[in-house]
């Protein structure tokens, strides 16, 4: 079962754009099956940060136990257990990215 983390995406989303150099908004729509935050770093390509919504993991069903960022320009996607993770590797990708 997944469900919407309004609290928890408002504090991901404060915390990654007080920490990088680059706007992330909140991307859910609020029939998906998990929420999302994205920054458009170029026209139609996104950094996108799926937000935990579950105990277990099984992406092909929308449930999601870690943080997954995709980057829209390169197939796949990374796993964090861990917020502080993610702004970490998203600073890292932003110094590749511009």
């Amino acid at each position: 079962m997944s469900i919407h983390s309004p609290q928890i995406t408002d504090i991901a989303l404060t915390k990654i754009n007080a920490e990088l150099d680059i706007q992330f908004y909140d991307s859910s729509y609020k029939n998906d099956l998990c929420d999302s935050l994205e920054h458009e770093y170029t026209e139609d390509k996104f950094l996108k940060v799926i937000i935990p919504n579950s105990i277990e993991n099984d992406p092909d069903r929308g449930l999601f136990d870690e943080y997954l960022v995709v980057n829209t320009g390169f197939m796949g996607g990374q796993f964090f257990a861990e917020l502080s993770d993610v702004i970490d590797y998203l600073k890292d990708i932003n110094l590749t990215l511009y």
